[in-house]
């Protein structure tokens, strides 16, 4: 059986620092802060989705090799 492992400290800026773009816009006025916390919201659920998919897949996963 191979060892799978799960980060703690998940990449909380984007896959393309979309976070970090945002901020910046937001400090220099280019933007609001509603469009800040969109985009803060949408890449934690993106997070959270992708950690929930490697969660269910290692599962079976293991349930499989155990059966």
């Amino acid at each position: 059986m191979t060892m799978q492992t799960m980060t703690v400290g998940y990449a909380r800026m984007g896959k393309r620092r979309e976070v970090k773009k945002t901020l910046e816009a937001y400090w220099s006025g280019n933007s609001d802060a509603e469009a800040m916390l969109s985009t803060v919201r949408d890449i934690e659920i993106q997070g959270w989705k992708t950690q929930l998919a490697a969660t269910q897949q290692l599962r079976e996963e293991i349930h499989a090799t155990s059966q």
